[in-house]
């Protein structure tokens, strides 16, 4: 089984893969060779994300050995999302597809998100919900309706206005409301309405069964959030606050319990008691959970949470899961490991090991036939190499803030090696963060022979409510300091070449590279931006009707109404006579998540300067979802970055 699957996905990346690039581009441009594993509930179908040709698609394994693997490939003009089984016969997968509707300056451009079902006695593909018409978003399954092998639940939520139906989740209509669908998973059609809102319903969390557990109600005007528990609402309502920015997230059931969890902005992670509208902290012996949540798909439960003193920091709520974790962590000798799959029976598990900077590997275990067998690795890196080391490393901001970033170094090489040539590298989001993962394109750089800092700026997550607000207000000031702040330390501690750096970075972290280079232009050398934001208040005035996402982006960046002064100096687009240094700015012309008018904004303002390079990635969009376009990437910007900051 084993040589199976990697005899599928080699055979195929060397038939595609071009000769003509550099050996570093050949092995950090490819996308992981695996990105996603999924057991059906019975443990005999195996699906795994693969890239046999350069894009994410399928490969499902018959673990008995009765039919030979499969390939469920990439749509055409479209993309695979992520997919699991509901049932023992069928899995559904998520697909999304650009679509232009302009002609001239009219029209729109938007993403289409669609769930698909795939057979596995016929092979048979089927689009869901395909009779309910062009909406972008038919993709919400919302139950696995574990009764009936052969359906599933899914929801749609709209806005309706006074006479019009507006088609997306918070637009410029006054009610909101949901339907949940029973699908048939063999034809795509609908088979029956579940439920149906009459009130200005967000959307509701069902069970494994498709019956209601909770209903979400929010009034944009008031910010009032509302949850009301049992069939339509019937219990009546357990929970009410106003938020104006921030929706509290829904993670399901506990266990084997019926509380549920649930992170609100204000109060953190809690578990609600829908029957009793009873709040209490997340804990688990007496220690509050960190995070780090696992829903299982199928039944919309929580198997297992953070908790700092179990192994891994891992809790599993099922004593057989905990149990079989144990015994891998004793025979595995990566760093970390994580259960990423499992049949019913605990009988077959997939995992994911990992060392910290490292690609992961993936394994099966069959407990019953008492084997466990690596099924892949991420990435393949030249025999007898590892990627650069990844090291965690903390600084003060220059307000005293401690602020924590990661480092990776040229492979073979420590700190104590330095100084090394400087690539700031700020992650998007804003609201994320980075981690000691293995990171693709910082460990190309860095095999190139840059130092790259990784800096997880104040308004970054894992860290804290109170260190996620710190960045409100600071978008693009106190949080692009955090980073300049951040280059001065590592070449203070002698880690970094003192003086010039280059900044690089995509979405956030490419508006962030260029308020780098505008915040500290007598030390960016250079920099590299993709996809970025250069003008955030056109920016966020392209869904001004959508009062959720104005208010989200306002608190980091302040009000759209702000004194023109302000606006200006966090909006490169508008000081593009301050960007004299070398700079590239890739952006993918058909990205809907950052529009490419945000690039053509800044290579306006620049206006044929030579110091620009402006590149049009065609057919991407905002995720670099591709090894071609990833090779693209690396490869100019890996010479531009050689050429204005040179490793010698």
């Amino acid at each position: 089984m084993r040589f199976l699957v990697i005899s599928l996905i080699s055979l195929c990346v060397s038939a595609w893969m071009p000769g003509a690039v550099t050996a570093q581009v050949d092995v950090y441009a490819p996308l992981p060779r695996v990105w996603d594993a999924e057991l059906s509930p019975d443990g005999r179908w195996l699906a795994t994300g693969c890239t046999p040709r350069g894009a994410r698609e399928i490969c499902v394994i018959d673990l008995n050995g009765e039919v030979a693997t499969r390939l469920i490939v990439q749509p055409d003009e479209g993309s695979i999302l992520g997919f699991y089984w509901p049932s023992n016969d069928y899995l559904v997968y998520w697909v999304e597809t650009f679509v232009d509707n302009t002609y001239g300056s009219q029209g729109q451009q938007y993403t289409l998100t669609r769930a698909v079902s795939w057979s596995a006695a016929t092979g048979q593909v089927s689009l869901l919900l395909s009779d309910i018409g062009n909406v972008t978003g038919l993709d919400r399954v919302t139950s696995s309706m574990v009764q009936s092998p052969d359906r599933i639940a899914m929801e749609l939520t709209l806005d309706f206005g006074d006479q019009e139906r507006t088609g997306s989740r918070l637009a410029r209509g006054e009610s909101v409301r949901s339907v949940v669908y029973e699908v048939d998973l063999e034809t795509g059609e609908l088979d029956d309405i579940l439920h149906r809102s009459m009130t200005s319903t967000y959307g509701y969390h069902l069970d494994e069964s498709g019956e209601i557990l909770l209903q979400v109600i929010y009034e944009q005007d008031s910010g009032v959030y509302t949850l009301q528990s049992g069939p339509d609402g019937s219990r009546g309502e357990v929970f009410s606050g106003q938020y104006f920015s921030e929706l509290p997230y829904i993670h399901g059931r506990v266990g084997d319990s019926d509380l549920i969890a649930i992170r609100f902005p204000d109060h953190g992670l809690q578990l609600l008691d829908p029957s009793t509208g009873e709040r209490t902290a997340f804990e688990i012996d007496g220690q509050a959970v960190t995070g780090g949540l696992r829903r299982d798909r199928r039944s919309n439960r929580i198997v297992s949470a953070g908790l700092r003193t179990a192994p891994d920091g891992i809790h599993f709520f099922d004593e057989t899961l905990q149990a079989r974790y144990n015994a891998l962590r004793e025979i595995l000798a990566e760093d970390a490991m994580s259960i990423i799959s499992w049949s019913e029976d605990y009988n077959r598990i997939v995992v994911r090991a990992t060392d910290q900077g490292q690609p992961s590997y993936y394994y099966l275990l069959d407990w019953s036939e008492g084997t466990l067998s690596m099924l892949e690795e991420e990435y393949l890196l030249p025999e007898g190499t590892r990627a650069g080391e990844r090291d965690y490393y903390t600084y003060a901001a220059s307000d005293g803030l401690e602020i924590g970033a990661w480092l990776t170094m040229p492979p073979g090489r420590t700190l104590e090696d330095g100084p090394f040539p400087l690539l700031v590298m700020p992650h998007g989001g804003p609201r994320a963060h980075d981690t000691g993962a293995f990171d693709w394109w910082a460990a190309y750089y860095a095999s190139q022979g840059y130092l790259v800092m990784q800096p997880n700026f104040r308004g970054s997550t894992g860290y804290g409510r109170e260190f996620i607000d710190a960045g409100d207000g600071g978008f693009g000031t106190r949080m692009i300091d955090d980073m300049i702040d951040g280059a001065r330390a590592v070449q203070a501690e002698g880690y970094a070449r003192d003086g010039a750096y280059c900044a690089v970075g995509a979405s956030y972290g490419g508006y962030a590279s260029l308020m780098m280079a505008l915040r500290d232009p007598d030390n960016v050398a250079c920099l590299v931006a993709v996809s970025p934001v250069t003008a955030p208040f056109a920016f966020m005035g392209e869904d001004i009707e959508n009062r959720l996402f104005v208010r989200w982006w306002e608190e980091y960046m302040g009000s759209r109404f702000s004194d023109r002064d302000y606006r200006d100096e966090i909006t490169p687009a508008r000081r593009a006579g301050e960007l004299r240094l070398p700079m590239m700015v890739l952006h993918g012309d058909e990205d809907t998540t950052v529009p490419i008018d945000q690039m053509e904004r800044l290579e306006r303002a620049m206006d044929g300067r030579r110091n620009a390079t402006f590149v049009v990635l065609e057919g991407e969009d905002h995720y670099l979802g591709n090894t071609a376009v990833r090779q693209a990437l690396l490869s100019q910007s890996g010479a531009f970055l050689a050429e204005h900051l040179p490793v010698q």
